[in-house]
């Protein structure tokens, strides 16, 4: 009988062990599951995405996957430091294309819940800023002209317009030029750079004899160069990109020699360095937009980067943006600022901030300016011509 007693004591006594510990064991798995939901949550407060929108295929391609790759060593190169927040690049291809622009920009923000939205060109750019700012993000472009710059939440870094071809005007005048052929893409941003070099040569008494705008996959220059030269015009201007430049720098030596005299805004920078050769020796003024000189060289020695147009503004925009972030307080019981505080911070702490593209310093208007020189080609390379 008392054996019996003990037996039942003893089943009721392992059974409640049992309980207890298939209790504790699941309680335990609670708390841990909690605590990796809260440390989930937390990080993803932490975590701010950055949408990033290239020709990544198709036309313009060589600047979109040089744009790309300097953006992710850049982003590894800022998170050696003691960052207080997480950074992810989303990136979408529009092909160059307006409408892919205005799905990749929609998908990024309603789908993605992007921070901000980095783009290159101005016919692309100011796509992807009208939506941006719709919805109250920001975007920071690489663009000709202030379009992409227009409204609240939208920057742009780029040397002035007006600035470029100014700058171009009194080189030409030094160099005692009267007369001047134009070649020019039709994207908006060369076709503002057309207008604004139109009305500067005016005031040098410089007459362009020869104007002709061309796509940007155009592949024969032959016959209006042939024209522009019927004009006898005392030197070429070229305002495109690679491949297109390089073919137009290839047919006109082809047909008028090697001497012939050819200058351009940014074009030249925009070659690889193995085509470079194609204008050695050749002036020109440069805004800087794919990277000054100890930015080109970094990504040349370090990843073998060919540097395009839009690589160092780009660059510039991811280091403006993500010093702006870690340098704005967050906004209310958020762990991550919003786009007022950094807006804010952009236009007040921006002025000869150091970047991939030189010093760079912001306006009222939201342009994100870099100083513009003047170059040649030297050895290859685009070198600051000095002042006597």
């Amino acid at each position: 009988m008392i054996k019996r007693i003990l037996l039942v004591i003893g089943i009721v006594i392992g059974t409640n062990i049992l309980f207890a510990t298939m209790f504790g064991i699941h309680y335990y798995a609670q708390l841990k599951y909690q605590a990796r939901q809260v440390a989930k949550a937390a990080q993803a407060e932490r975590l701010v995405k950055i949408g990033v929108i290239l020709p990544l295929t198709g036309n313009g391609a060589e600047a979109g996957i040089a744009a790309q790759k300097a953006l992710n060593l850049t982003l590894k190169e800022l998170e050696q430091k003691n960052l207080k927040y997480d950074y992810q690049l989303i990136y979408e291809d529009n092909q160059a294309s307006p409408r892919l622009t205005v799905s990749a920009t929609n998908k990024l923000i309603q789908k993605d819940k992007v921070f901000a939205i980095l783009s290159i060109w101005n016919h692309l750019s100011v796509v992807a800023a009208n939506i941006a700012d719709k919805n109250n993000t920001l975007s920071l472009s690489c663009a000709y002209g202030k379009d992409p710059a227009a409204r609240k939440y939208n920057f742009n870094t780029i040397a002035n317009t007006d600035d470029m071809t100014s700058l171009m005007a009194q080189e030409l005048s030094k160099r005692d030029i009267k007369s001047i052929a134009l070649f020019s893409n039709n994207t908006d941003g060369h076709t503002l750079i057309n207008e604004s070099l139109q009305k500067e040569l005016k005031k040098y008494d410089i007459e362009v004899v020869f104007n002709a705008f061309f796509h940007l996959d155009e592949k024969d220059y032959r016959m209006p160069i042939i024209e522009a030269s019927q004009k006898n015009p005392d030197i070429y201007f070229l305002s495109g990109l690679p491949p297109s430049s390089v073919i137009f720098m290839k047919q006109i030596k082809e047909i008028l020699g090697d001497n012939v005299k050819v200058t351009s805004i940014d074009a030249f920078s925009a070659i690889n360095n193995d085509q470079r050769a194609i204008a050695e020796g050749l002036w020109y003024v440069d805004s800087n937009i794919t990277g000054n000189d100890t930015f080109r060289q970094k990504m040349q020695s370090q990843a073998g980067l060919e540097i395009q147009s839009c690589t160092g503004n780009t660059v510039a925009n991811l280091q403006i943006l993500i010093q702006a972030i870690e340098s704005s307080a967050p906004y209310g019981k958020k762990r991550t600022p919003n786009n007022e505080s950094v807006t804010d911070w952009i236009n007040r702490n921006v002025l000869d901030f150091n970047t991939a593209s030189g010093p760079a310093t912001a306006s009222e208007d939201g342009l994100i300016q870099i100083t513009p020189e003047v170059k040649i080609i030297k050895n290859g390379k685009p070198t600051v011509i000095k002042e006597p």
